[in-house]
Parts: C-alpha cells; structure tokens; sequence
C-alpha cells in the first residue's frame, strides 16, 4: 500500500486507498460497484512456486475459486481494473493459461519494457516511451496469453509484460508501483527473489516511466 500511495503522490494524486487481503476475502459478484477503480496487487502466494511450501501452492488456487466469479463480472463492466505481478498470473490462471515456474522468466530487479504497436496507442500508456525500465519480483509466469487478451508490452524474458482483457481490464507482470528504491529495499526484506538470477544486477534502473502508468489509470481511463 505504502509503494502505491508513494507513486500517486508523485503525480500530485491522492486517492482513497481501500486494502482488502485476498487471502480471507470473498467478494460478492457486483462487489466492483463499490470502488471506481480496482487493483489486483503483488502478494506472497504462488501457483507453481518450486521454492514455496504446498500450502502456498494451495493458498493461491484457493483465491483464484473466490475470485473467479468477480473477475469475470468485472470483466463484463467497464469498472477500470489493473492486474499486477500475482494479480496478472491470477487473470491468466482463471483465463485457462499455463502459470508456471520457468527458470529463464522469473526475475527479480529492473528490466526493460518494450511497448507493442497496440499498447502504443492505449491509454493506459499515454505519453510512456516505447522502452523503459520497470521493476520487477516474481517466480511464476503466465506461460502463455490468454485467448482474446491483447499484448501492450514486451520485455526479453517477458513476452506478456503487460495484456489487455478488454473493457478497461488489464494486467501487468512488472510493478508500476515499484520506484528503484522501493525495489532495493525488497531486496534487503526478501532477498531469495534476487538470488542466483539469469541476469544479476549489481544495481537498479530508473523506473519514473513505468510509474507513469499508475498516473494513466487514474487520469486516462
């Protein structure tokens, strides 16, 4: 909560934030009337997770029951919505896509983002240039795109950065939220998401540009 409160303030924003964990939560289907916008945030469970315990594995499909329904109904409204990081995997789960932990696209640190022609002209990425660097902390990946969602962004060992579901619903691999030094103290708290990685970092990028879109969603949808 304190990384996206940070984020909004620093495009002058400052919405009401509402926390609800997932993990002893059960919305109604018309739950989204409630708020003008949702977010889907990070969190510590995993679908596949080989490092995680079964009851982590267990937690995770657990919520995707619960939420099944709600995400669907959002889907159907044009409530805006924004999938991030387990939110993103949690979408693609429920739309039938292979999440999984595949050494080569689990990363944690900064990585450049590459915009699609589609996700040039969506207003979620209004006046972002076409590559940045965003944050990134994860184990699992949707291993495949969903059928019908549209893909905003691209990075090397990301090929759905970003998708769009279509009626203001979409996702996002990486953390719009992180700032680079949000993303260096996760690596002091969690430090096994930054061990033995395909591309270690001896330091952080910039990531202003991908907070940008956290600014869009508010303004732009």
């Amino acid at each position: 909560m304190k990384a996206f409160k940070s984020t909004f303030l620093k495009f002058n924003l400052d919405p009401e934030l509402i926390s609800l964990p997932a993990v002893d939560y059960e919305p109604s289907k018309d739950e989204f009337k409630k708020y003008d916008r949702i977010i889907f945030s990070g969190s510590e469970f995993s679908f596949e997770g080989k490092n995680e315990t079964e009851e982590v594995r267990r937690t995770a499909r657990e919520i995707a029951e619960r939420f099944k329904d709600f995400v669907f109904k959002l889907k159907e409204h044009s409530t805006p919505s924004l999938a991030i990081c387990f939110g993103h995997q949690l979408w693609a789960y429920l739309h039938n896509s292979k999440v999984a932990q595949i050494e080569e696209m689990g990363k944690a640190g900064t990585f450049k983002v590459f915009l699609t022609d589609e996700g040039k002209t969506s207003p979620i990425l209004k006046n972002l240039q076409s590559e940045f660097y965003a944050g990134y902390m994860h184990q699992d990946a949707a291993c495949a795109k969903p059928k019908k969602a549209r893909i905003l962004a691209q990075g090397h060992r990301c090929k759905y950065a970003m998708l769009d579901y279509g009626n203001n619903s979409l996702t996002t691999q990486f953390h719009p939220e992180f700032s680079k030094e949000a993303l260096q103290k996760r690596k002091e708290l969690y430090p096994k998401y930054f061990e033995n990685q395909i591309e270690p970092q001896s330091d952080f990028k910039d990531t202003s540009e991908a907070q940008k879109i956290l600014r869009n969603f508010i303004i732009e949808l």
